[in-house]
């Protein structure tokens, strides 16, 4: 699984809304056997962080799915929460709301 984190990582990297789809899926590929040594909170952020980046509307139903996981340690959990909110916020007036709602859900 090694090369899948590393095909995640070179998508991540290459920077367009495209390639975020990519490393999201990378990274979802990845999180079913990562690679020893290999922080699975870590993944789980990278996945949100590649979705938010996508412009997907997706990144807050992933971010829902995986938060149950024990693996999702608080630190990733809210720092990609901070980052879902941020993005959130760019999108007006409904973006700030739905972005305090969920702070606030927490």
């Amino acid at each position: 699984m090694r090369l899948g984190l590393l095909e995640a990582e070179a998508w991540f990297r290459a920077g367009d809304a495209d390639d975020y789809r990519n490393a999201a899926a990378a990274y979802a590929a990845v999180l079913n056997e990562h690679p020893a040594g290999v922080s699975p909170g870590d993944l789980m952020f990278q996945r949100v962080l590649a979705e938010i980046r996508s412009g997907s509307a997706n990144a807050a139903k992933v971010l829902d799915e995986i938060e149950a996981n024990p693996a999702f340690d608080v630190e990733n959990r809210w720092q990609a929460e901070w980052n879902l909110a941020r993005e959130l916020q760019t999108r007006g007036k409904d973006g700030i709301a739905e972005a305090y709602a969920r702070v606030n859900r927490l």
